[in-house]
């Protein structure tokens, strides 16, 4: 939901830091992007919901990654990322290839 939602890429996500997320603004500052860039993109509602339930059930800290690895303060892979995200397609029955940000709104669709 996040990579669809933002239009984040696989390295964003994974490396996406709590204090990132602005609830005030609506926003997430995307640090280091593509061309070594800052950026801010938006942040919609039902994102913020989805990121307020996570955030309750798995308490990442507060200045850490917000989807930590294996590792205390690492963050997740993004090799992982799209395996999971691969799996999800599976299991919905699609078979279209795509790039991850394509299968990211193709399960979002299936599910949303």
């Amino acid at each position: 939901m996040l990579s669809y939602s933002s239009g984040l890429r696989v390295s964003e996500v994974v490396s996406l830091k709590v204090w990132q997320i602005d609830s005030r603004r609506m926003q997430l500052t995307i640090q280091q992007a593509k061309g070594k860039k800052d950026r801010v993109v938006p942040l919609s509602s039902v994102l913020l919901v989805m990121l307020r339930e996570y955030y309750t059930a798995y308490k990442p800290g507060k200045k850490g990654y917000l989807f930590e690895g294996d590792h205390k303060n690492e963050p997740y892979s993004a090799r992982s990322f799209q395996k999971v995200l691969q799996q999800a397609k599976e299991r919905a029955g699609v078979i279209k290839p795509g790039s991850t940000h394509a299968e990211a709104q193709l399960c979002h669709s299936l599910i949303g």
